[in-house]
C-alpha cells in the first residue's frame, strides 16, 4: 500500500508541476494499475512522458512532501488531492487504485 501511495503521489506532483497533462496523468495511472511492479517514475520515463530532469524535479518535490508529513505518503497524498483539479483528474482514472484514494472516508477526511 505504501508503494502505491508513493507512486500515486509522484504522479500527482508531476501533474501539479505541469510535467503531465490531465489526460496523460489518467493514462499513466491506468497503465500503472496494470504494472504496479514498475515504479511510476520509471513507467513515465519508459513512455517518454517525463525526461530525467523532470523526474529529478518531481523527486525533490516528493521528498519535500514526505519530509513535511514525516514520511507518510498517504498523508502527503491527502494534502495534494485537496486540490480540485487533482481530485477531478483522479476521479477520471478508471482504476480502483486511483479512484479509491480520491474518495473521502466516513469521517469526512481524505483516505
Amino acid at each position: 500500500m505504501l508503494d502505491a501511495d508513493r507512486n500515486l503521489l509522484f504522479a500527482v506532483l508531476a501533474l501539479q508541476a505541469d510535467c503531465l497533462t490531465r489526460a496523460r496523468f489518467v493514462e499513466a495511472c491506468t497503465l500503472w494499475a496494470s504494472q504496479k511492479d514498475v515504479p511510476m517514475p520509471e513507467l513515465l520515463a519508459r513512455h517518454g512522458w517525463l525526461q530525467p530532469d523532470e523526474i529529478a524535479d518531481v523527486e525533490r518535490l516528493l521528498a519535500r512532501k514526505l519530509q513535511k508529513h514525516k514520511g507518510d505518503a498517504r498523508a502527503s497524498l491527502a494534502e495534494v488531492t485537496a486540490d480540485a483539479v487533482v481530485r477531478q483528474s483522479i476521479t477520471r482514472c478508471p482504476t480502483t487504485t486511483c479512484t479509491a484514494r480520491s474518495r473521502p472516508t466516513p469521517a469526512g477526511t481524505s483516505f
